[in-house]
């Protein structure tokens, strides 16, 4: 037996659903079923087309995750589809404070949506928060807001995400105003760009020299 497969039996996870109108968010479940390239999960919370019992879904999973013992190559804009739960507050240090333009989950309909802190209320116990697979924004209680942690799928380890590359960029060419329209503006335009397809596709690709 491989000892560093990775989501084996029994194990809690989150999956990301890829569905118009769940973009970006992240499910709890757990792993009912192993084999090579694929773990079976049972959500907690999604039901089947009867409503009648929970979906289990076979999701496909890397070469990384199955135990390869050489890193693979990894593609600068790779977002996974699977990973165990990330680590609470109590076991991961976290360095972010959760500024305009940080990445973040919310807690919403018993699922994490990855999303963008879009205002300055730093204080404050709501937070405005725009989620860029689907395009909204809303606010939210500071108790259900999250920073993102991204999961290494070969070493295992967790690392912040950080502020949003977009935003940075932004910021480096409007110091002051309504960067929020900008953003949200250039986001709309640049999201069905062929050039964008292409070379980045997701909005949670951090290489600079791609954006």
């Amino acid at each position: 037996m491989n000892e560093r497969r990775k989501l084996l039996l029994h194990e809690k996870v989150e999956v990301r659903q890829l569905e118009e109108g769940l973009g970006g968010s992240w499910h709890p479940g757990i792993v009912i079923g192993v084999s090579e390239s694929c773990r079976k999960v049972r959500y907690d919370e999604l039901l089947c087309d009867t409503g009648k019992s929970k979906l289990i879904e076979s999701i496909p999973v890397t070469g990384a995750i199955e135990g390869l013992y050489q890193r693979p190559f990894v593609k600068s804009n790779y977002r996974g589809r699977i990973r165990p739960r990330p680590p609470s507050p109590e076991h991961f240090d976290v360095k972010t404070s959760l500024s305009f333009g940080v990445c973040v989950d919310v807690l919403f309909k018993e699922a994490w949506w990855e999303g963008v802190i879009f205002d300055y209320n730093e204080g404050g116990d709501e937070r405005c928060v725009f989620f860029p697979d689907e395009g909204d924004e809303r606010k939210f209680k500071l108790t259900d807001i999250r920073a993102t942690l991204e999961w290494d799928e070969f070493s295992g380890h967790w690392r912040e995400r950080g502020v949003w590359t977009l935003v940075s960029l932004a910021k480096e060419h409007k110091k002051e105003g309504h960067i929020f329209q900008l953003v949200k503006r250039i986001w709309s335009r640049l999201k069905v760009h062929y050039g964008f397809m292409k070379m980045i596709s997701e909005w949670t690709c951090g290489a600079y020299c791609l954006w």
